[in-house]
């Protein structure tokens, strides 16, 4: 019966953790994820033009990439996640690149460690970044370039360790 017990407690601990890589390709996915911890979570090449509901997301163990969307215009919806790069260490990454129409990201205001390099870049139509409000620590690089619209840079406020 203890043994039965354990079981049952271990799976509930388990629901919504996922060991796999997950690749966004297409809203359905994004309406379909229901994880709270992924070991790594990539959106690229997609057609979408905004990405939210990721609501219930707080650790990705690996790396998150949100790179070549072209059409993508916001990100938001990030917002209970707490930490990128748990487990590999500055391998890992948090990149925002290659999104021709970006021009905000938001969703971010939970987000307190990135293990790994934290790179936003090369978001020719990006105009603001406000919403990193709770990040104290990047344990690799901080990048932030060929970005050539940007005008306003307001979320870094606790950043205190990179």
């Amino acid at each position: 019966m203890k043994n039965l017990l354990f079981i049952l407690c271990l799976l509930i601990a388990l629901v919504g953790y996922s060991q796999e890589d997950v690749t966004i390709t297409s809203q359905a996915d994004i309406d379909n994820f229901n994880h709270t911890e992924v070991r790594n979570l990539s959106i690229d090449g997609t057609d979408l033009e905004v990405i939210s509901g990721f609501e219930s997301l707080v650790t990705i163990d690996g790396y998150l990439k949100i790179t070549n969307n072209r059409d993508l215009v916001t990100i938001a919806g990030f917002d209970n996640l707490i930490e990128v790069g748990t487990i590999s260490g500055i391998d890992d990454l948090f990149t925002i690149s290659n999104n021709l129409s970006l021009e905000s990201i938001e969703g971010f205001s939970s987000l307190k460690n990135a293990g790994g390099h934290f790179y936003i870049d090369n978001n020719a139509s990006l105009i603001e970044i406000s919403d990193f409000v709770a990040l104290t620590t990047i344990l690799g690089s901080f990048r932030m370039h060929e970005n050539a619209a940007l005008m306003l840079i307001d979320g870094f406020p606790a950043l205190n360790y990179v």
